[in-house]
């Protein structure tokens, strides 16, 4: 039964509109609305997953070798950055930049802007960090990063010691005085360095050293051949080495030499020396009484058979242009009786009524072998 209204009419049911959705109209636009819906929800999810990839993907890392560096004041150490961008390697030097820093100042870099660089510590001891800032460009999008080490650098230390020579000759009995001079890692003089020599290649009973401790010492010998003296320094636990390697001879070999004219110049001929004489130890000069030039001769193309000549170049003295060529009649590299050497003039000739003096020396003790005056 109907509700009553106060008026006693019946209450009217109210009316519901409903949309047919199973029509043919209804059928297209419901396919719509999924459509719609779907492609909509495509687009969310491709757009999200390519920002996750590239948030992924896009990542440049930079790492330095060969790591955490601990060092002494002065020393050097290489070091290497290397990139990678999405974990592929980046070396091309056209899109890439690199830029070196250290802090504080303990130190300096040969170049900076170089993925190899070689970091030397300055005078300053601490710790501090070195960086390497590390730029990408692709596609004209720039990326950034960076790269860091610890540093340590510590006190200078002991890293060399020098021998005031490290070759000579000395005759019999000649006294040999040898300086030893320690240097820490900042090349500077350590004076508390404690020095130690010994001695190799001789007999202790061919030699005589008057120390074999101190910064100096004196080596005097007594038999012919080669020794070598050695020091060692130490300073705060570290020990370094050096050598002396010494050529001992009975005496100075002395010998003497004949002239031959020759169209051009002069021929001059040895006699046998008193004691062997290498070419590489001759040096000859000439002067005209104004003018003085010299050649160093060597054995090269001295020592390969007989006859073997070599020259050693011009010299200009006064108006002449002259060389000089030697003979070594046995190529054995020493000079013996037979063996000559030359003078050519070219632009001129020697002056018959001028004074020449030709003069052999001794390189290694700068000491005379011969000297003969001519005129040209």
């Amino acid at each position: 039964m109907s509700e009553q209204t106060n008026a006693g009419e019946p209450k009217q049911e109210p009316k519901h509109k409903s949309i047919a959705l199973h029509g043919p109209k209804g059928g297209h636009m419901l396919e719509i609305l999924v459509g719609l819906s779907f492609v909509i929800l495509l687009v969310l999810a491709a757009w999200s997953y390519s920002s996750f990839t590239k948030d992924q993907e896009d990542v440049l890392s930079a790492v330095i070798a060969p790591g955490d560096i601990e060092m002494h004041a002065g020393e050097a150490a290489d070091l290497v950055a290397s990139a990678t961008f999405n974990d592929e390697p980046v070396d091309d030097a056209a899109t890439i930049e690199f830029n070196w820093s250290v802090g504080p100042d303990l130190g300096s870099f040969d170049d900076a802007a170089d993925r190899m660089t070689t970091f030397t510590a300055g005078s300053a001891t601490g710790s501090g960090q070195i960086t390497c800032a590390v730029t990408y460009i692709l596609d004209d999008e720039v990326f950034t990063s960076s790269a860091e080490v610890a540093l340590q650098v510590l006190e200078p230390v002991l890293e060399h010691v020098t021998i005031d020579t490290t070759w000579t000759t000395l005759v019999y009995d000649e006294v040999g005085v040898f300086n030893a001079t320690a240097y820490n890692t900042l090349a500077a003089a350590v004076p508390g360095a404690n020095f130690t020599w010994t001695v190799e290649g001789i007999s202790g009973a061919n030699y005589t050293l008057n120390s074999t401790y101190g910064a100096s010492v004196n080596f005097t010998a007594n038999a012919t051949g080669t020794a070598w003296v050695n020091v060692t320094a130490s300073y705060g636990g570290v020990n370094k080495s050096a050598t002396v390697s010494i050529h001992i001879i009975a005496e100075v070999p002395v010998t003497d030499i004949s002239r031959t004219r020759l169209p051009d110049g002069f021929q001059w001929t040895f006699t046998e020396p008193s004691g062997t004489l290498a070419w590489d130890d001759v040096i000859v000069y000439l002067t005209d009484g104004t003018d003085i030039v010299n050649w160093s001769l060597s054995s090269a193309g001295l020592y390969n058979g007989s006859l073997s000549s070599a020259g050693f170049g011009y010299r200009i003295l006064g108006v002449l242009n002259i060389s000089l060529n030697a003979t070594d009649l046995t190529g054995n590299r020493v000079v013996n009786a037979s063996d000559y050497f030359t003078f050519t003039a070219t632009d001129g000739r020697f002056n018959p009524i001028k004074n020449y003096v030709v003069t052999l020396v001794f390189e290694p003790k700068m000491a005379d072998i011969v000297s003969k005056t001519f005129q040209g």
